[in-house]
C-alpha cells in the first residue's frame, strides 16, 4: 500500500496545498494521503494560530480530495511540546500506518535545497521515499533533478504547481482583502467564524 505524506504549517491551508497533493497522488498512483500539520518546525518560526485550528482547517481543505478517490487522514503526530523533527515524525507514523505501508514524503523546492541540512537526513532517506515537487515547464525542474542526483534517492515530480503564499493570504485576511479564491469555502468560513488572522 502506497501512502503519500505531506507536512506543512497549513497556516492556513490553501488551494495550492490541495492541488499539489492531488497532482502528486495522480503522478505516483497513490490513493491514500496523510496530512501532517507541523508542530514547532526547526526550519520556521511558529505562528499565532493554534495547532488545533490548523489541523481542523487541514481536514476541511484536504477533505475535498475524497472526490478524487483519495483517502485523507490528518495526523496530529506533531502536536507535542518541543521542536518537531521529520525523522521522529516518520518513525511515529510507522507505528500507526498499516504494516508494510510504502511511504512517499512530499516536499517543495524550497525544502529540497537544504534537505542535506535536515536533522538525520540520511536516516530519513532510509525510512521513506522523498519526492520533491517542481513547477512544470520551468528551469527549476532541471536544477532540482541535478541537485537530487547529488544527494541520491530523491525523485523529482514535474507537477502543474500554482504558487500561493500563506503569508500573503494571512495579510489579505488582516486587511480585509478578498482572498476567497485561494481557500476552500469551508476553510474560509471556518476562519471567519473563529476570527482567525484578524488585525490585532
Amino acid at each position: 500500500m502506497r501512502v503519500l505524506l505531506y507536512g506543512g504549517a497549513f497556516d492556513p491551508p490553501h488551494n495550492g496545498h490541495v492541488n499539489i497533493v492531488r497532482s502528486a497522488c495522480k503522478e505516483l498512483k497513490i490513493k491514500s494521503a496523510v496530512i501532517i500539520p507541523t508542530g514547532h518546525s526547526p526550519h520556521k518560526d511558529g505562528g499565532n494560530v493554534s495547532f488545533v485550528h490548523r489541523a481542523e482547517m487541514a481536514r476541511l481543505a484536504f477533505g475535498v480530495l475524497s472526490e478524487n478517490g483519495i483517502e485523507i487522514d490528518v495526523s496530529e503526530v506533531e502536536n507535542r511540546v518541543g521542536k518537531s523533527y521529520t525523522i521522529n515524525t516518520l518513525r511515529d507514523l510507522k507505528e500507526v500506518l498499516p504494516k508494510g505501508a510504502d511511504t512517499y514524503f512530499l516536499i517543495g523546492a524550497d525544502m529540497l535545497y537544504y534537505f542535506d541540512k535536515w536533522y538525520k537526513y540520511e536516516s530519513i532517506l532510509k525510512e521513506t521515499h522523498i519526492v520533491a515537487a517542481a513547477r512544470s515547464n520551468t528551469d527549476s525542474y532541471a536544477d532540482m533533478v541535478e541537485y537530487s542526483a547529488e544527494i541520491g534517492h530523491i525523485k523529482v515530480l514535474n507537477l502543474p504547481i500554482v504558487e500561493t503564499s500563506s503569508t500573503a493570504i494571512r495579510e489579505g485576511l488582516k486587511t480585509g482583502a478578498d482572498i476567497s479564491e485561494y481557500l476552500a469555502p469551508k476553510v474560509y468560513e471556518y476562519i471567519k467564524a473563529n476570527k482567525l488572522y484578524e488585525q490585532t
